[in-house]
């Protein structure tokens, strides 16, 4: 696994928007799935919306959100972005077509979802066969184990042996660790279609 200097908690935003400008500069004129709306809602400032800074180098873009208070909030934030689609739904469950994403943008989704091989079974449906998704998780060397009600932390042998059933690893990378007893370090997978 690839160690990249820890960030703080506020930085990893920061990290999120370069990386996915970085992903659809090199992707050019995408067609982008961002898998939830957290950053886009006013909930969070306007300097971390990861859609709005992507937007100018996309094709067209896709967002899922399955909460239906943040939905309205990145709605209403978002409304006047004509090739944005946000769809109010599940990342198990994504109402688009298969075959048709570039880039697929997890930023941590996936670990509110217990049954994550569902979400994984979805991400490759919808991704090209050239398709690249980025995904963000908190996994642990330990068991399993809940965060807080809708948040795991997954143990990493187990994730990375689901993962690589749907796709190909190209890039595995530590990038924060929590030095709190449980242990828990965000990782970042950039997978292809294996």
């Amino acid at each position: 696994m690839n160690k990249i200097p820890f960030f703080e908690g506020a930085e990893i935003f920061s990290y999120y928007k370069t990386l996915a400008l970085q992903k659809v500069i090199y992707k050019k004129n995408p067609i982008v799935l961002k898998t939830d709306l957290y950053n886009e809602s006013e909930k969070q400032s306007n300097n971390k919306n990861i859609l709005k800074a992507i937007y100018p180098y996309i094709y067209k873009g896709y967002a899922v959100e399955i909460d239906q208070g943040i939905y309205d909030l990145a709605a209403k934030v978002m409304c006047d972005y004509k090739k944005l689609t946000l769809i109010r739904g599940s990342v198990t469950d994504i109402a688009i077509g298969s075959d048709i994403i570039d880039l697929l943008l997890d930023f941590s989704t996936i670990d509110h979802v217990e049954h994550y091989q569902a979400a994984l079974r979805e991400y490759k449906r919808v991704l090209r066969p050239d398709g690249e998704a980025v995904v963000m998780v908190w996994l642990t060397e330990q068991e399993t184990f809940s965060l807080h009600g809708d948040q795991y932390c997954f143990n990493i042998d187990e994730f990375t042996k689901n993962i690589k059933v749907y796709f190909k690893v190209l890039q595995q990378s530590l990038l924060l660790k929590n030095s709190k007893q449980d242990e828990r370090m965000l990782v970042e997978y950039d997978l292809g279609i294996s």
